[in-house]
């Protein structure tokens, strides 16, 4: 999706409805878009506008990307979309790192995630296992901010060269 700079399709006969509308050729499903699939003009100039904006980001002087799947109902989709999809492994995580430099250019990425939803090998700088939804805590639909705290001044003090290294033969064939 990135390499091609679109979030939506072009055509909307590429979309298909499984579980949720899903775009095959990308394996995206659009779970947030209610009236994605009845042709509304909002959600496509909504991605436009995603699409405008990331061109944007791509002018930055430094680039900092954090992806989370703290989001407590990422485990009711399981089985429904495919099982495992919301987990980080060494190999989507080397695929979003691979897009994002594709695309971007040198960033830092950091990865915010639960102990049960991943699999990431060994404790590298940028993995940060945080309890997003500790008992007896006040959680916000934000989160947990004394949990984020650390990632974010993390993330902010890194630099790309360290966060975002992947070796060139892992590169292509990203599919992102």
């Amino acid at each position: 999706m990135l390499a091609e700079d679109l979030f939506f399709p072009p055509d909307q006969a590429e979309l298909e409805v499984r579980v949720t509308p899903c775009w095959t050729r990308h394996n995206v499903h659009y779970l947030h878009e209610p009236g994605i699939m009845g042709g509304n003009g909002v959600v496509r100039s909504k991605f436009d506008h995603t699409s405008t904006t990331l061109r944007r980001v791509r002018q930055a002087k430094r680039r900092v990307f954090i992806a989370s799947n703290t989001q407590r109902n990422l485990p009711d989709m399981d089985g429904r979309i495919n099982d495992g999809w919301y987990r980080f492994t060494d190999a989507n995580v080397d695929r979003m790192r691979g897009a994002i430099e594709d695309y971007f250019g040198p960033s830092v990425l950091h990865i915010v995630t639960q102990p049960d939803r991943h699999t990431v090998s060994g404790a590298p700088e940028w993995l940060h296992e945080i309890d997003n939804d500790p008992p007896g805590e006040k959680v916000t639909l934000r989160g947990y901010a004394p949990a984020w705290r650390p990632v974010i001044e993390a993330a902010l003090t890194s630099r790309p060269n360290t966060q975002l290294a992947v070796p060139q033969n892992r590169r292509r064939g990203h599919g992102w």
